[in-house]
């Protein structure tokens, strides 16, 4: 395990990695070198971008952070490992909802388990459970993932929910938020392995992903849809003063 891994295993145990993702199907690459740059002089612990060879390799370039790649394909994936990839992550689905496409909770256990396998035994493996799944199916797919070994999951409130009547429900950001929430509380008291919040994450709810226990938060469009790289340092800047305002309180209960 490499340097990189180290580090990211060290944050997750600490319950304190903040992720900075520039998005699944994000392959401008001028875009992606910003938002990793952004990231790295924020004093982010990661960044998460597309499983394509050249935009890993180009994460790498950028920053000496922790690299997350994104797909729902295995063999992407595996390819992103070869390519300098520390972490294979599974998701995010936003790209596949805009589509329509919503995956089942096996089908995303089937992927998981694919990915494993074609992973060296170093690379770690990150899942993400679809917001639009039950409650309950959540956390017996997460319990699925921590059985075959996966490194750690991914929580969403997805942008659009599945209704009882099979219908699909539009969420705004503030509405992606508190579901994402629910979904980290309630798998955090189930799994053992650590849970990293994502969706909606900005300045003001942050520290309430990691108070309901979460090792890890995924920052998405709070900052890459940022018009400016200065811009992106300044609002992870405020997120990540926040993250150490936690840090100063758990000093202060401990004493």
């Amino acid at each position: 395990m490499n340097k990189q891994q180290e580090q990211v295993k060290q944050l997750l145990q600490q319950k304190r990695l903040v992720k900075v993702i520039s998005g699944i199907d994000n392959f401008d690459l001028d875009k992606v070198a910003q938002t990793v740059r952004a990231a790295a002089v924020a004093g982010a612990g990661a960044v998460d971008v597309a499983a394509r060879a050249d935009v890993v390799r180009l994460a790498r370039q950028s920053s000496d952070l922790p690299v997350f790649a994104s797909s729902t394909n295995p063999q992407d994936l595996a390819i992103a490992a070869a390519n300098g990839a520390h972490v294979a992550e599974i998701g995010n689905f936003d790209a596949l909802y805009k589509d329509g496409f919503y995956l089942s909770a096996e089908e995303v256990l089937k992927l998981a388990e694919q990915t494993r396998a074609l992973l060296s035994s170093d690379t770690l493996l990150s899942v993400t459970i679809p917001g639009y799944l039950s409650v309950e199916a959540q956390v017996r797919l997460a319990e699925q993932l921590q059985a075959i070994g996966a490194d750690m999951i991914q929580t969403e409130g997805a942008s659009r929910v599945i209704t009882l009547t099979r219908e699909v429900q539009i969420l705004d950001a503030e509405e992606k938020a508190r579901l994402t929430m629910e979904n980290t509380a309630a798998l955090c008291r189930t799994v053992s392995i650590p849970v990293m919040t994502a969706s909606g994450i900005n300045v003001d709810n942050i520290q309430e992903a990691f108070r309901l226990g979460a090792a890890a938060v995924g920052i998405g469009s709070s900052v890459n849809k940022l018009a400016s790289e200065e811009d992106m340092v300044l609002v992870l800047s405020q997120m990540m003063h926040q993250v150490a305002l936690l840090g100063q309180e758990t000093v202060v209960l401990a004493s």
